[in-house]
């Protein structure tokens, strides 16, 4: 499914943390069977992917599976169906990585504990040369909506919480000021290799942010939950200039009165939204400018 990060993203990969909740509303799946008669198989000759622009994040996928299980796939075919929005900081790629890994489990009887998912699909991604933390690929494996915790070391801990206590949300997003995160990922991840102070201050209130927003849910506190996704916001964007189009989805909101966090890594927002009159305001309100919303469904 695709993630939607509450507060405390992006400090995954600097020792934060972040709460975050999968969406029903969008999901990527991978199906395996049997490759037809006369298809072309990938360069090493196992897997053949449809369509050929998920065949890397699959084949990555894959080989790490092999390293993990000792089973490899021969003679398969992969076909990925995704509804996730492109690019606007929703999770796709680590959705179809997560997917596949579990796909491989199915198929080929292996059972890879919840705890070396998210591992295993950052390391298929950064083959690839995908700048990213564990934040999607723990949220994604646990499912639902998970606090997260993060060492230095590439250590998390994560625990489930229950998706009933969150107040309606809505999620908004552009897909026309879609871009790809590396880019982001890696500016930051230089800036913090070279002990920026900003950035230093920003991931440390970051990840304070992210246990005061579960524990408001914990506490069933929805004004409290609502500063922390705000300040989170706030603090990512003090760390340098945000594009136009992704702080026009956060003023919409705002205008609205709905506290609102970057959903990702941009060009999508979650808000709070208790209130489907504010729902229908904020849908047309971005509809003028190409934008769209739509409320959130939790996992059971």
């Amino acid at each position: 499914m695709a993630r939607a990060a509450l507060a405390g993203n992006p400090s995954d990969g600097y020792g934060g943390g972040v709460l975050a909740v999968c969406l029903q509303n969008f999901a990527a799946t991978v199906r395996l069977d049997a490759m037809r008669e006369g298809a072309r198989a990938d360069a090493d000759g196992r897997l053949h992917v449809e369509p050929a622009a998920a065949a890397a994040l699959v084949v990555a996928a894959a080989a790490r599976h092999a390293a993990a299980t000792g089973r490899t796939a021969p003679g398969l075919r992969a076909t990925v169906r995704t509804t996730i929005p492109r690019e606007v900081g929703l999770a796709g790629s680590s959705a179809i990585v997560v997917a596949t890994l579990r796909a491989l489990d199915a198929r080929l009887g292996t059972r890879l504990a919840r705890d070396e998912l998210p591992a295993l699909a950052l390391a298929a991604e950064q083959d690839l040369g995908i700048a990213a933390g564990l934040q999607d690929r723990v949220a994604q494996a646990y499912g639902g909506l998970t606090a997260m915790t993060f060492g230095l070391d590439g250590s998390y801990s994560a625990r489930r919480l229950d998706p009933v206590a969150l107040p309606p949300l809505v999620l908004a997003w552009d897909a026309r000021g879609a871009a790809p995160s590396g880019a982001y990922h890696g500016d930051l991840r230089a800036r913090w290799k070279g002990r920026e102070p900003l950035v230093l201050r920003v991931m440390a209130a970051l990840r304070e942010q992210a246990v005061a927003a579960a524990a408001a849910v914990e506490a069933g506190d929805v004004d409290a939950l609502g500063v922390a996704m705000d300040e989170s916001y706030d603090l990512r964007a003090s760390l340098g200039p945000v594009a136009p189009r992704h702080v026009a989805l956060v003023e919409a909101a705002r205008r609205h009165g709905l506290p609102v966090n970057f959903a990702g890594s941009g060009g999508a927002v979650v808000a709070l939204c208790p209130d489907p009159a504010r729902l229908a305001g904020l849908r047309e309100s971005l509809a003028r400018v190409g934008c769209r919303a739509q409320a959130v469904r939790l996992p059971a």
